[in-house]
């Protein structure tokens, strides 16, 4: 049998192309689901800084708390003069103290804050919800982790499948395309038999060049959400994905409370309140009573003497130019502002939360006709075949209703995988997709 010059004809950038892809997944380390979650949370870096600042906001609450309880301190000064002054205050008639030119002073002084107009307690609550909306991000960023780290073992099971149809088309072909060239050897065909199948042959060629692409895209996708530098490519030979199994899940209704992005606009809205009651206690007074103890001497003739200083003080601003009334405007504004924001993401929730459902109800119900259409293609096949070999219908029509035949495959599959994700989007719309959740989509059997 002479070779065949169409394998000679392939392009050398096609080998080139395919042969870096194949070394480059060759290198790339697999990984089941439940190893790539743990990795995740604990090397994410974007997930590692949401957490910080959700800590550092709760320690924020602490500081506001702070300003509840006695303040103590301690001064300490030391001076110069050009002319000398009193070392300690006059405390008898017709005794005047000691003069110096350097003096040192030093006291401890106790505050407590008796009345402040609620500024202290507002600020608290704006700090509480700061920190509400630091959780919010906490649990998004962690959600959207989960379902990145997902959405990329569906489309690794949706990219080996389709590996797996071409593979398997990609043989059929060659094989006929070696029984024609043995034909053509012989004088029994003509040449433009074999060159229509390799013509089909490129092109499920290049189809898999392009999936080979795609799991290599996933890979690196997959190896920057664990916090690497390399790719790593999802393991999915222990995944069993069974989209029947979510039906009676998606079908029941749940509380927009749970979403996150709903979360964060609600805390947004409360801290909004809290600095809107804050720019009104600003108008009440501050109230506080204070204790201190003196300890004063001069420098130059080392006399210390010490007395001690108790008493309330009283603090109204009177004129600021208008600054707080203009802050009370402000942040009633800021306050309207994130009321209609909190109503425009419940609405956002509510929709996005309905298209998920129908988009998995729509992907599920194709599914089902596309299994249909695709037994009944399948027999059609066959007997198209039968003719083939009969002679009866040219080789021409048998490949265009094999391809069809092949793209009806493809296309079920992918209508399975449209419905994973689809549930996948309900469940984080719905504040569901945790963990278990997240592996009882994918069927995992280890959990």
């Amino acid at each position: 049998m002479r070779p065949n010059p169409w394998n000679v004809r392939m392009s050398r950038q096609m080998w080139i192309v395919a042969g870096l892809l194949s070394i480059q997944m060759a290198m790339a380390q697999n990984m089941p689901l439940t190893e790539a979650l743990d990795r995740a949370i604990e090397g994410n870096p974007s997930l590692q800084a949401v957490q910080a600042q959700r800590e550092a906001a709760d320690l924020r609450v602490w500081e506001t708390r702070g300003a509840h309880l006695p303040q103590i301190s301690l001064n300490a000064a030391y001076s110069w003069s050009e002319k000398p002054l009193i070392v300690l205050p006059i405390h008898q008639q017709g005794v005047f103290p000691p003069l110096d030119d350097r003096i040192f002073e030093s006291n401890v002084q106790v505050s407590v804050p008796i009345f402040t107009g609620g500024k202290t307690i507002t600020r608290t609550r704006a700090a509480e919800a700061g920190a509400r909306q630091a959780e919010a991000n906490s649990d998004a960023a962690r959600m959207d982790l989960l379902q990145q780290i997902l959405l990329i073992y569906i489309g690794t099971a949706e990219i080996d499948d389709g590996r797996t149809l071409l593979s398997a088309r990609l043989s059929d072909l060659r094989k006929r395309r070696d029984e024609l060239l043995a034909q053509l050897d012989e004088g029994r065909t003509a040449p433009a038999q074999p060159a229509l199948l390799q013509s089909h042959i490129e092109i499920l060629r290049a189809d898999s060049i392009n999936l080979q692409q795609n799991a290599s895209d996933l890979a690196w996708r997959l190896g920057r959400l664990l916090g690497l530098d390399a790719p790593i490519e999802a393991e999915v030979t222990s995944l069993e994905f069974s989209t029947p199994e979510l039906r009676k899940e998606l079908s029941g209704e749940r509380s927009t409370e749970r979403n996150s992005e709903w979360q964060r606009a609600h805390a947004t809205m409360l801290q909004a309140e809290a600095e809107a009651a804050f720019a009104t206690a600003s108008f009440y007074p501050d109230v506080s009573g204070f204790a201190l103890y003196n300890y004063r001497s001069g420098g130059s003739a080392w006399d210390p003497a010490g007395e001690w200083i108790a008493g309330f003080r009283l603090s109204l601003p009177l004129l600021e130019g208008g600054r707080r009334i203009v802050s009370l405007s402000a942040s009633r504004a800021t306050l309207r502002a994130a009321e209609q924001q909190l109503k425009a993401t419940e609405q956002w929730v509510h929709s996005e939360r309905e298209i998920a459902r129908e988009q998995w109800s729509s992907a599920y119900s194709r599914m089902g006709h596309s299994r249909q259409a695709y037994r009944q293609k399948a027999e059609f096949v066959e007997a198209q075949r039968t003719l083939h070999a009969s002679g009866r219908i040219p080789l021409s029509e048998l490949m265009t209703q094999e391809t069809e035949l092949l793209h009806l495959a493809l296309q079920e599959r992918g209508q399975k995988y449209e419905s994973l994700r689809a549930a996948t989007q309900y469940y984080r719309i719905t504040g569901m997709l945790t963990r278990d959740v997240l592996l009882t989509i994918a069927g995992e059997k280890n959990q």
